[in-house]
């Protein structure tokens, strides 16, 4: 059996998707971002005077070579994300038939063209055109299956069916075969603190099976579990939380990073940051805190001044899309070459010190998708980052790809990146005891789903 690394390294296809992609990043890196000024800020001229933006700026000229070279790059990376899922699918079924051709197959010529891509030759995306030929040697066997993300390589239907099944296959190491009702009522309620959950009674041989169940969610894993996306967004958190979702975040070309003002970090913080960071910042937030974490980043380049991205969101309209400057989107640098944007998270205060309308993790994914697509970009694939200890995120992420018809995925970090991030060593599995109520968890958030796919 094979993971999705194993499938990367050994199917060579693969690497001709990732040049498709890279293509298709560079030509949308080289078409620029037409510069647009914000009509509702005056500028200071050099004698003195505040004017807007118009004035200051003139009228600006629509560049429309610029904007198909983009355009035509985007079609190219969502083509390579297409492409690459149907080679995870070779692996697992076999070759796959692409018009003429064959993919996950060995000794076969792969001419992937324009026409291919549905791009012109008028698209100015100079060398798309990729002829590679697969030597012997690097064939997949037919019957190796990859552990996958299935997020990307299956419907969403197929997505929550499998893993109903899994669930029920957990009851009933308990309950017994013959169990019948709602699955969320045969698993036990999750308790505060969960170390004080029951758990189930079960002899070894069940208890083993019981982890290697959730280890199909990523509950309590020790290795990573990678999303490949061109958008990454950091959940937050802890300070080491934040740091270990940075070191799973390599690879995309936009990294984001979720705070928040209003939580002010705890002593265990300020300690983890001041070893970590050398500095102490009084009266700090999340949101800074997740700041200082970016600008501390290997690689990290700063602007000249922070950008004002023209987009945020309203609390108290359900979190809908703002198409306008509200500092809840700022740029602020890059890493290694990848734009570094902090993302306020924004709640409503109430006067007994109780709060409201704060988002949540399905929320900022809608709001980020909302965004792209509102600056133009319909096809770049966003990835949720977060721990394994919140395997549950990974049905939020694809209940926001499913209301938002745009691909989605799920990083979680593995207890080796987080003791490698905060100098400890590995953590012990989740208790044993803990299991059956994180799954009752899993099962409320499925079901949601189902219920959502069954009113479309």
């Amino acid at each position: 059996m094979t993971n999705n690394s194993d499938c990367r390294d050994l199917c060579p296809q693969y690497e001709i998707c990732e040049q498709m992609r890279l293509k298709g990043f560079e030509a949308v890196s080289s078409a620029g971002t037409d510069f647009v000024y914000d009509s509702m800020i005056e500028y200071q001229t050099e004698d003195g005077r505040f004017v807007n933006g118009e004035e200051f700026f003139g009228t600006p000229e629509p560049n429309l070579a610029a904007e198909k070279l983009r355009q035509a790059g985007y079609q190219l990376q969502n083509a390579s994300a297409g492409l690459k899922d149907k080679l995870l699918k070779g692996c697992k079924n076999g070759p796959v038939r692409m018009g003429a051709r064959f993919i996950c197959s060995s000794s076969v010529d792969i001419g992937i063209t324009m026409a291919d891509l549905g791009l012109d030759q008028d698209s100015s995306v100079d060398g798309a055109i990729v002829n590679v030929d697969i030597n012997e040697g690097n064939q997949m066997e037919a019957g190796q299956e990859p552990s996958s993300n299935e997020v990307n390589n299956r419907s969403t239907a197929e997505f929550v069916e499998e893993r109903l099944g899994w669930l029920r296959e957990a009851a009933e190491l308990y309950h017994g075969p013959e169990i019948e009702g709602d699955i969320i009522g045969l698993l036990p309620e999750p308790t505060e603190p969960r170390a004080d959950a029951e758990g189930w009674d079960l002899d070894d041989a069940k208890e083993a099976k019981l982890r290697e169940i959730a280890g199909r969610f990523g509950i309590g894993g020790e290795q990573d579990v990678l999303a490949e996306s061109e958008i990454h967004l950091l959940e937050g958190g802890k300070p080491w939380k934040v740091a270990s979702e940075m070191a799973i975040s390599s690879g995309s070309n936009t990294v984001i990073l979720a705070g928040s003002p209003n939580r002010k970090i705890g002593d265990d913080e300020h300690k983890y940051m001041t070893t970590k960071h050398q500095t102490m910042i009084e009266n700090e937030t999340e949101y800074d805190m997740v700041r200082r974490i970016a600008e501390g980043a290997e690689g990290f380049v700063p602007l000249e001044e922070d950008v004002i991205l023209p987009f945020g969101y309203d609390i108290k309209a359900g979190h809908q899309l703002v198409e306008e400057p509200t500092g809840q989107f700022v740029e602020i640098g890059t890493i290694n070459g990848a734009q570094v944007v902090i993302l306020r998270v924004d709640r409503e205060n109430m006067l007994d010190g109780t709060y409201q309308n704060q988002p949540g993790a399905l929320d900022l994914l809608k709001v980020v998708a909302d965004a792209r697509t509102a600056a133009g970009d319909q096809t770049s694939t966003i990835g949720f980052l977060t721990s394994n200890t919140y395997a549950s995120r990974a049905i939020s992420v694809v209940e926001a790809g499913f209301d938002s018809n745009r691909e989605f995925s799920v990083g979680m970090y593995g207890r080796n990146t987080l003791a490698n991030v905060q100098g400890n060593p590995v953590a012990e599995p989740t208790a044993i005891n803990q299991i059956p109520s994180e799954l009752n968890v899993m099962a409320k958030a499925v079901i949601h789903l189902q219920n959502k796919i069954d009113q479309r």
